[in-house]
C-alpha cells in the first residue's frame, strides 16, 4: 500500500492521531510488521497491530523534555 506509493519497503504503521477502527487492524497485520496507536490503555497494548507509542508534540521541544516523557512512560521497555 504505502510501500507501493513510496517505492520503498515500509515495515511500520502509525495510525493518524493514534486512533483506529477495528477493520483497519487486519489491513495493518497483512501489510506491516507493527502498528502503533496513541497511548497505553490496557491488556491489548502488546497486540502487534496496535502497540502503544509515546506521544511527542510541541510541548517536548527540547531533549530534556523528550527524555522526561520517555522516562515516565508506563509501557516503555528498554
Amino acid at each position: 500500500m504505502i510501500s507501493q506509493k513510496l517505492g520503498k519497503e515500509v515495515d511500520f504503521f502509525a495510525y493518524p492521531s493514534g486512533g483506529f477502527e477495528e477493520k483497519s487492524l487486519d489491513i495493518v497485520a497483512d501489510n506491516y510488521l507493527l502498528g502503533f496507536k496513541d497511548r497505553a490503555n490496557g491488556a491489548d497494548d502488546m497486540d502487534s497491530r496496535k502497540l502503544a507509542r509515546v506521544s511527542i508534540d510541541s510541548h517536548h521541544n527540547n531533549m530534556k523534555a523528550f527524555l522526561a516523557q520517555l522516562a515516565y512512560s508506563d509501557f516503555l521497555v528498554i
